[in-house]
């Protein structure tokens, strides 16, 4: 999908700098070997380098036996789907943001498109991000041998994705920059205001030295 946006745009000649979070940090990783040269630098925040639920072997067995048995679509078993309001509704203990408006922003879509509303995770998709995990984001050959410049942005209450992970790929990549973002949870551009403008200091920080 990417490759056909960069064909589409045009880019195909252009270097890139890539910005990624959560799933789109996976990405970025994988397009700094994808496309090579033509990535200038990658930033990912929060980025899956795996998910957080353990233990590997097991769910990728798991989820080979549902896609094996017809339901790599289905969500995974045990996926209760809120209603859209109960969805809205700001819980202190919930593991995306400690902001209250950044809670909010993320559904006030679905009332206007309900029907693009997506929950949860599929069998199918979480065969696929485990198989990618263990290929290539915890794969240690796989990221030392990448070249880009990295920014490497993690949340000190992340809870979504391994932080174990992340802080193992920063030490991994030889050419990787990492902060730890006090006070925030894995949505980090939902988060409060004094953490969103300390990320974008750190993201402006690190686009001018690779733009300089």
């Amino acid at each position: 999908a990417l490759a056909a946006l960069i064909k589409t745009a045009g880019w195909q000649d252009e270097t890139l700098h890539i910005l990624g979070h959560s799933m789109g940090g996976h990405l970025a990783v994988r397009a700094a070997d994808y496309f090579g040269d033509q990535i200038g630098s990658v930033i990912a925040c929060a980025p899956m380098m795996v998910p957080r639920q353990k233990p590997i072997w097991f769910i990728r067995m798991l989820a080979w036996l549902f896609r094996q048995a017809g339901f790599q679509s289905h969500h995974v078993p045990f996926t209760k789907i809120p209603n859209i309001k109960a969805l809205q509704s700001f819980m202190p203990h919930n593991p995306l943001t400690y902001d209250e408006a950044g809670f909010a922003w993320q559904t006030r879509w679905l009332f206007d498109r309900p029907e693009l509303r997506r929950y949860g995770a599929s069998n199918g998709w979480v065969g696929a991000a485990y198989r990618s995990s263990v290929s290539y984001t915890l794969n240690q050959a796989f990221l030392k041998q990448l070249k880009q410049p990295f920014l490497i942005v993690d949340a000190a209450d992340e809870s979504i994705v391994s932080r174990a992970a992340i802080k193992q790929a920063a030490q991994t990549i030889p050419n990787a920059e990492y902060h730890l973002m006090p006070d925030a949870r894995h949505e980090l551009f939902n988060e409060k205001q004094e953490t969103y403008d300390m990320l974008w200091h750190i993201m402006d920080a690190f686009w001018a030295k690779q733009l300089s």
